[in-house]
């Protein structure tokens, strides 16, 4: 834990504790404590590769914790992006180390990486064959569900229960919903001489079977039951169920707030509503980091030495400008990763998943992207943030279409102007458009703001995306006659955008 404080071994010392908690997890005997680990264990991943270039090992786990909890969530989207992202990692780890020399203690950890990979994907292919209405081959889907069954007992380099008190409910509980999939589960097991020539799993088909008729027969008990009976635990402790609902739906919330607060906010959401608020809470856990960051660290460094050359920059104005500029970064840095699709967005019962507007739109009728997208999500974001209390949205641009955010300070206002452009996306032309009337916004109160641009230009493997640190800059602006600069602040969000693994596909 005090090599966590060294900048020589820092990385290190925190990808060990992650693993040490992805260990515990994977030896816990309680969801609880599964699912708490994870997180933790994420945690740790994540600062671990934001603290030190291409740390892929640390990026790969951080993947598999994502993956592991996004099965107990039956989010199968959520599980084809952390497979993808482990794919990718691996390719990228082996181009990385390719004819260098590797001690042989680093040999297990990378092993370790791909036994993991092929768990993921194994849970990956579960997930779609549950997801299934129907299925051209019943027999291949049932043993594609059947070897991630197996695998969260058996696959190494796992010790202890942990993951099968994630995975194997899930399965149990799909096989209980979807009456056809059992149906052909019990035929599979009677009738296993139909399957001889692929080598059908009847161990692990019977041992599922059990569990599951297992469990209906214990619903089936308790549905039976007087409420009064000594048997009604969840009836005795109502919040009982509601917690483990909490623990499979939202363990970032639960780790981040704690019980009782988690408790008090899932009692009145669906489970639509409690996975957009774990995304929103998942979004600040690897966002908001320490002071290590590698990328925000230094950026931020160099925006506050340009405005400290601004008389005005100052007292009051440089402590809540700054706090400001640190969360827009940290904005701009969360949003650059593709990988999560759970934006902060509307949890209304009944409505579909927030629209991702940084998406290439796929198909002549597909939504296109504007920048009230882009307003709501930073809008959001600032009031999931330590700013929370001081976030206002002018209702009056809201109405006459601009994307404006507005941030009070007591007597100080900060505008963040909220533009969209599929014209260019370089620091000139930006500010040659738009700089002026960002700037026009600052003349009734201290002279800085921000300027937040949805970049819809076209993406190709030859172009890409710009790097966080390149898409954020500082600038001032002079109107003319006037004898004070305006200085603000410009950020760059890419929208439009593909995967990277779509460029290799063309």
């Amino acid at each position: 834990m005090h090599l966590t404080n060294d900048e020589a071994a820092d990385a290190d010392a925190t990808f060990e504790l992650g693993c040490d908690l992805l260990r515990r997890a994977l030896s816990s005997k309680t969801v609880g404590d599964v699912i708490n680990h994870l997180v933790q264990a994420r945690r740790h991943f994540t600062r671990a590769a934001q603290a030190e270039e291409a740390r892929h090992d640390a990026e790969t786990f951080a993947a598999v914790c994502d993956a592991i909890m996004a099965f107990s969530q039956h989010d199968s989207n959520a599980i084809a992006e952390a497979a993808d992202r482990i794919a990718n990692l691996i390719d990228r780890r082996e181009a990385w180390i390719y004819r260098t020399h590797q001690p042989a203690w680093l040999q297990p950890r990378r092993s370790a990486e791909i036994a993991w990979h092929e768990l993921v994907l194994q849970l990956r292919g579960a997930a779609n064959a549950l997801n299934e209405d129907a299925w051209l081959d019943g027999w291949q889907a049932l043993a594609t569900v059947l070897t991630a069954y197996r695998a969260s007992r058996t696959v190494q380099p796992m010790t202890g229960d942990g993951l099968a008190f994630l995975v194997q409910p899930v399965i149990e509980d799909s096989f209980l919903r979807q009456q056809a999939f059992l149906a052909q589960l019990r035929r599979a097991t009677q009738q296993t001489e139909h399957h001889a020539d692929r080598g059908f799993d009847a161990e692990t088909a019977n041992a599922l079977l059990n569990a599951i008729e297992n469990t209906s027969s214990q619903r089936e008990a308790r549905d039976a039951s007087p409420t009064t009976g000594q048997d009604q635990s969840e009836d005795d402790d109502p919040d009982r169920a509601l917690l483990t609902r909490l623990q499979r739906r939202a363990p970032t919330l639960l780790n981040f707030l704690g019980a009782d607060q988690a408790l008090r906010i899932a009692a009145s959401l669906d489970d639509t509503q409690l996975l957009a608020i774990e995304g929103i809470a998942h979004d600040s856990d690897v966002a908001r980091l320490e002071a290590t960051d590698p990328l925000i660290v230094p950026k931020l460094d160099e925006l506050m030495a340009a405005l400290s050359e601004h008389s005005a920059f100052t007292g009051e104005t440089r402590r809540t400008f700054a706090a400001l500029v640190q969360q827009t970064l940290l904005f701009l840095k969360s949003r650059s990763d593709l990988t999560r699709t759970n934006l902060v967005g509307s949890s209304k019962k009944n409505e579909p998943p927030p629209f991702d507007y940084r998406r290439k739109p796929e198909g002549s009728n597909a939504r296109k992207p504007v920048e009230a997208d882009l307003q709501r999500d930073f809008h959001q974001w600032l009031q999931m943030g330590p700013l929370h209390n001081a976030v206002m949205v002018e209702p009056v641009d809201v109405a006459m279409g601009r994307g404006d955010v507005m941030v009070h300070f007591g007597s100080l206002r900060f505008l963040t102007e909220i533009k969209q452009d599929d014209s260019d996306n370089s620091r000139q032309y930006l500010e040659g458009r738009y700089l002026t009337q960002t700037a026009d916004y600052s003349n009734t109160n201290v002279p800085f703001g921000q300027l937040l641009v949805l970049d819809l230009t076209s993406k190709s493997a030859t172009k890409g995306n710009l790097r966080v640190e390149e898409s954020v800059w500082s600038t001032t602006h002079r109107p003319r006659g006037a004898t004070v600069d305006r200085a603000v602040v410009v950020g760059i969000v890419a929208g439009n955008r593909t995967t990277p693994s779509s460029y290799s596909r063309k």
